[in-house]
């Protein structure tokens, strides 16, 4: 699950841009922080899909078994989207010239404001995880691990914008998001038919 999240995380998008945007105007310590911010919103969603599957499968197995196909149907059809997208993002530099707190309650902001993220989370963790066996103390390190994947994604962009200048619409992240798109696509066949 860690790898899988990891590659994920390391898909271009807002949260990207946003870092890399910090890191080539503010510098790596800015663009830390801001990804700091989205972690702690990721966090956030990955405990509420973590907690909320596990009072869901207290409560009814149709729910689970419901979750699970529509899921499934979800990252099949946002990794063959993930494949078909050319991803393109300007950088601003406007965007870094803010204090550590702005940058942080951006990044935050950047998570929160993106409620497909819990609906990901939700639909995400029961192709690696039975929530049912999950105890509290798994469900911590399930947030750990997630959370730290995340954090290692961004801080890569973060680090390699500051010393070589890239950019999220540079031609190698096609190929994240085809490796991002196949293990989304890879992962809703799992969900389907692990419930058949």
């Amino acid at each position: 699950m860690f790898l899988v999240m990891l590659v994920l995380a390391l898909v271009p998008g807002v949260s990207v841009l946003t870092v890399t945007a910090r890191a080539i105007t503010g510098g790596f310590r800015q663009a830390a922080i801001t990804s700091f911010g989205i972690v702690t919103g990721d966090m956030i969603y990955i405990a509420i899909a973590v907690f909320g599957l596990r009072v869901i499968s207290d409560a009814s197995n149709m729910i689970i078994l419901i979750i699970k196909y529509a899921g499934g149907a979800f990252l099949i059809w946002t990794g063959i989207t993930q494949i078909v997208t050319k991803s393109n993002f300007p950088i601003d530099p406007e965007l870094a010239k803010a204090s550590s707190l702005a940058n942080y309650l951006s990044g935050l902001a950047i998570t929160l404001g993106d409620q497909k993220a819990i609906i990901f989370y939700l639909i995400f963790f029961p192709a690696f995880i039975d929530v049912k066996m999950l105890s509290t103390i798994d469900a911590v390190i399930v947030v750990a691990m997630a959370s730290t994947a995340i954090f290692i994604a961004k801080l890569y962009y973060a680090y390699m914008a500051t010393r070589v200048k890239i950019s999220p619409s540079s031609k190698w992240t096609l190929y994240l998001n085809y490796i991002a798109g196949t293990i989304l696509i890879m992962v809703g066949i799992i969900l389907v038919f692990e419930t058949v």
